[in-house]
């Protein structure tokens, strides 16, 4: 009930294979070892901002909040994305245990923060995203349903992140889920709007806004109260910025290069599942560290999740083929 049935368009789907490596990038910085490192190195993980939101605002391009009963969309996230979650943070609390990541009960206690590598807050964070914009529209309206997601993203952008400048600690997670609604939101009132015809224009826009979003990084480092393993995964700037790629990538007209990346951004949801579990076997068998391997590491896991998600997929359909085949012998 919470997607609809038109076609993906190949621009956006490019683009959630693209924006899985500064993510993948950024969980493999371990591998730079002790090398300090100045705030221009991490010009490249800034760009990993848009990846969560990019994906928020698609998944609202596809929800179809006017069919069934108010709740239907309610029902969809919990009977199809609490299964996903509960598999995924099954896998990674036993797999950081084994690695010495920590006790049981320390690791089921990170449930609440994303795990233990943090990256799974995303699930519960769409479907309550995609929960609350769909409700909102159908007993409120779209003017009432604004009001509200730019209130929650106003006040998660506060305590998750600028209130560092009264000297107050911040938690990032707050803003991760306070700002969800936000896209979501933004990609329905997306969802009718035809291409603008200005790629040249709009990639011109989205660099613009990687400058905002690297300018209002480096502004927040400065903070009083600001603590690098509290970084804000939204900040002020990541709207636009978000947006404008988002724009960016539906111009992006079908050819060879953008739809080779768009037959692999099939896989954008199990590389964001799967690269840590990816990582973290590979930052214990290898010892080396430096600039070179975090990018090395960061190509790996992406191939090895691709693979894996290559994989599951071939497995999947193998295990529909006999149900199809009773369906059709029952068939009179």
């Amino acid at each position: 009930m919470a997607q609809s049935k038109r076609t993906r368009e190949p621009g956006v789907e490019a683009f959630r294979l693209l924006l899985t490596i500064p993510v993948i990038l950024a969980h493999a910085w371990t591998f730079k070892g002790d090398q300090s490192v100045g705030a221009l190195h991490y010009l490249p993980l800034m760009l990993g901002h848009i990846a969560v939101p990019f994906f928020f605002i698609a998944s609202g391009t596809l929800l179809r909040w006017q069919e069934g009963q108010p709740l239907a969309v309610v029902r969809w996230s919990w009977y199809k994305l609490a299964p996903l979650f509960a598999f995924w943070m099954s896998l990674y609390i036993v797999a950081a245990w084994f690695a010495g990541r920590g006790t049981f009960l320390q690791l089921v206690a990170s449930i609440p923060l994303g795990g233990p590598t943090r990256h799974l807050w995303f699930l519960p964070a769409l479907g309550f995203a995609l929960s609350l914009v769909a409700v909102s529209l159908r007993l409120l309206g779209w003017r009432r349903t604004w009001i509200i997601t730019i209130a929650l993203a106003g006040t998660g952008l506060l305590i998750g992140g600028y209130l560092s400048f009264w000297g107050y600690g911040t938690r990032w997670l707050r803003v991760a889920y306070l700002t969800a609604p936000l896209f979501v939101m933004i990609g329905v009132a997306l969802k009718d709007l035809p291409p603008l015809g200005r790629p040249v224009w709009l990639g011109l826009a989205a660099l613009g806004c990687y400058a905002l979003q690297v300018a209002d990084d480096l502004w927040l480092s400065t903070s009083a109260g600001y603590r690098l393993t509290e970084h804000p995964t939204v900040t002020l700037a990541t709207i636009p910025f978000a947006l404008v790629v988002f724009l960016w990538a539906r111009e992006l007209s079908s050819g060879t290069v953008v739809n080779g990346l768009a037959s692999l951004g099939r896989f954008g949801l199990i590389i964001y599942c799967l690269h840590p579990l990816f990582l973290m076997v590979l930052l214990n068998a290898i010892p080396y560290r430096s600039y070179g391997m975090t990018f090395a590491m960061t190509l790996a896991a992406l191939a090895l999740s691709i693979a894996a998600g290559s994989i599951i997929q071939q497995v999947k359909k193998r295990g529909a083929r006999p149900k199809q085949t009773r369906a059709l012998i029952a068939q009179p």
